[in-house]
């Protein structure tokens, strides 16, 4: 298997990424000399690099210089959107946003500068929105997963001085960079199906700020998070419908006042815990003591909907495992799908969730919804709707009834009115049960749920418990084999022990999913649903010499039934992406396609078979690595250098290869060769810098 050298491979030895120009435009800014030469060479720049971003920020800078802060804004939040994860371009914001006075927007972008540059806090915090800047600096400064948790929120002394703490959000509102809505979500902690009203809200307000508790994921505690208004008297007139308040209280079993035309009793609301109550007239809700009061939920059946739509994401399933051990670890996925579609060739976008997950909720590339970086807490653009904001303008109740804290922060989630968080736990029985509750408690409106299982994700036995059946079935030799260093689950070995774990986590979601799905077969006909299953990524631990590429890695899981759905069985000769769930999805349910998609819609439901699949990674700090698969052949590709933090590398060098798809080396025709050396130049020319790099920024490495 011979390599080459991608520079000269894509973009040929003539190839010139017209550095000089950047340099000398480089020399000029630092010495001010935003004349007419500078604004001649920036666009005479902007024509020839391939990162648009760039001429934005020379063309801010130009803009600055002259006092126009409107352009300089304007050109800066278009190299945002471009490169999101950018300190040049952040820096640029701040200085536009405080001239303004849009303080809130600045404290995102100051509080990156100061985690990811050690920037000194030097906007000043407006009085009248003191609670919300902080929160907002708060949030930049932290790590983007495991909300409601913060892992550096900012307080204010008697003096105005600031000081931090390990903390949660919790009985109060989370600042959202773009929400995608009036409402923001208010954090409360979820009581479980049943039980005490009181216990966790008052347990947890004394914990919060606890390191020992809160720097382990909050001891696996769920969190509720409902968007919402904080209320002290609140009129709401349904309008001869009916409606369910979600309602929430700051104190423990804090008194309500309920008023209606024949009604005037209390309620009971518990400390940081959401209730239901359902309203068919005019109401009128009074308390001394704050509470939340959810987006209220219109009940109803609509004929140009679905009643419920099931949106499962099995977090690690393997499906290239599953196919080489004949199903027989899923046989009642397989059943229940059976009389639907389950593709194949199914690959994920990325190898693990961070930025998988984004790309399945909006059918982008990582390098185009920006959400790549964990490490950076910055919403996803408003331009791009994601699956449940779509459902929901359609008319859905939308909820996620087990997920993961990692798209809070960064709005991936924001479409869902309900959501349930866990730290790290998200068994398949807990959430089976929980989903069946869902439907059965708002079986009078249509609805589209999320739920994520996390029981088929392999961890570092040092850090988690796995199933005690895998526990019990293993001599001692092969339990503690490949246990002597610790490793990140992208990476971790294959052993007896992860094996068998792994199986066994497979066996307890595939036991509780045909639960769900007997379920919904007894109490609901074939066209009132669309259940669809999915995984992000798969694993490592099936290859002897693990690739986070390899088709074990990213060989996912997609199937479908229900309405629409054509009962093809297996579909194994089409290529599908993690990128195609959206356009199947919007097939489906009938909503419009935004532009600029990157997923296809397959042909087995109407339109045509895509003709590769990439898979990347595009971890900062480490090499970017790429395969591209085709039909019959694939190429692999490996940058020299690491990835800077704003998702940009350099290709000078990196190493290709090329090979038949079915193991056999070589053969690769040239025909083929040169079409893949196409795809792989488009690709990546967004994201390869040739090595040019502003100074601020190659320092990250």
């Amino acid at each position: 298997m011979e390599e080459a050298s991608v520079w000269q491979g894509i973009y040929g030895q003539e190839y010139d990424a017209r550095g000089d120009l950047f340099a000398r435009l480089l020399v000029k800014a630092s010495k001010h000399e935003f004349d007419d030469e500078y604004l001649g060479l920036s666009v005479e720049y902007g024509k020839a690099s391939p990162q648009p971003e760039r001429f934005h920020v020379f063309y801010a800078w130009y803009a600055l210089a002259h006092g126009n802060y409107e352009v300089a804004l304007a050109e800066a939040e278009q190299a945002a959107a471009i490169r999101a994860v950018n300190g040049v371009v952040w820096k640029i914001l701040v200085t536009c946003y405080v001239h303004f006075g849009r303080y809130l927007e600045a404290a995102w972008y100051q509080g990156l500068l100061v985690k990811f540059y050690q920037a000194s806090m030097t906007i000043p915090v407006p009085a009248e929105q003191q609670d919300a800047f902080l929160a907002r600096m708060s949030i930049g400064m932290g790590f983007s997963g495991y909300a409601p948790i913060v892992s550096r929120r900012i307080y204010l002394d008697g003096k105005r001085e600031t000081y931090e703490k390990l903390s949660i959000f919790l009985g109060e509102p989370i600042e959202e960079q773009r929400p995608g809505g009036d409402l923001l979500y208010w954090s409360g902690v979820y009581g479980g199906c049943q039980g005490a009203l009181n216990h966790r809200g008052e347990a947890l307000a004394e914990v919060r700020e606890q390191p020992g508790f809160v720097s382990n994921t909050a001891a696996d505690l769920d969190f509720e998070l409902i968007r919402s208004t904080v209320q002290r008297s609140y009129e709401f007139d349904p309008q001869d419908s009916t409606y369910i308040l979600p309602l929430a209280g700051t104190e423990k079993s804090q008194r309500l006042d309920v008023y209606a035309s024949a009604l005037k009793k209390p309620a009971w609301l518990g400390k940081y815990a959401f209730s239901f109550y359902r309203v068919s007239e005019p109401v009128k809700l009074c308390s001394e003591q704050d509470f939340a009061l959810g987006r209220p939920i219109r009940l109803g059946h609509s004929s140009k909907r679905r009643k419920l739509v099931l949106h499962i994401m099995v977090d690690g399933l393997c499906w290239q495992e599953m196919r080489e051990e004949n199903y027989r670890l899923v046989p009642h996925i397989i059943e229940f799908f059976r009389r639907g579609v389950i593709f194949g060739q199914h690959f994920s976008v990325s190898e693990y969730t961070y930025p998988s997950f984004p790309s399945i909720e909006t059918g982008l590339y990582p390098h185009h919804h920006q959400i790549f970086n964990e490490q950076a807490a910055l919403g996803l653009a408003l331009e791009h709707k994601t699956l449940a904001e779509q459902m929901r303008t359609l008319g859905y109740h939308t909820v996620n009834i087990q997920g993961g804290g990692d798209s809070v922060y960064n709005s991936v989630g924001r479409g869902y009115d309900r959501r349930l968080i866990a730290g790290d736990i998200m068994p398949a029985a807990e959430g089976v049960e929980r989903t069946i509750q869902q439907i059965e408690a708002f079986d009078e409106c249509d609805q589209f749920i999320f739920l994520c299982i996390m029981d088929t994700h392999p961890w570092d036995v040092r850090e988690y418990q796995v199933a005690v059946a895998a526990q019990t079935h293993l001599e001692m030799k092969e339990r503690l084999e490949g246990m002597d260093e610790k490793q990140a689950s992208v990476r971790l070995q294959c052993t007896p022990f992860y094996m068998t774990a792994n199986r066994t986590g497979i066996k307890n979601t595939d036991r509780s999913l045909g639960t769900l799905f007997d379920y919904l077969t007894e109490h609901f006909t074939e066209d009132e649903y669309l259940v669809e299953l999915c995984s992000d990524h798969g694993v490592s631990i099936y290859d002897e010499e693990p690739y986070v590429l390899s088709d074990k890695h990213t060989g996912a899981a997609l199937m479908l039934r229900g309405a629409g759905v054509p009962q093809l069985g297996f579909v194994d000769d089409e290529l599908t992406s993690t990128l195609d769930i959206y356009p199947i999805m919007s097939k489906l349910c009938d909503f419009a396609l935004p532009e600029g998609l990157d997923g296809n819609l397959p042909a087995a439901f109407g339109g045509k078979k895509r003709e590769y699949c990439i898979s990347n990674t595009m971890f900062p700090k480490q090499t970017y690595k790429m395969r591209l698969r085709l039909e019959g052949c694939q190429m692999d590709l490996e940058s020299k250098t690491e990835m800077y933090q704003d998702g940009t590398v350099d290709l000078t060098g990196a190493h290709l290869r090329a090979n038949r798809r079915d193991g056999r080396l070589g053969e690769v025709t040239e025909s083929e060769l040169s079409r893949m050396l196409e795809i792989v130049r488009e690709h990546t020319a967004s994201l390869d810098n040739r090595g040019i790099q502003w100074p601020m920024l190659q320092d990250e490495v």
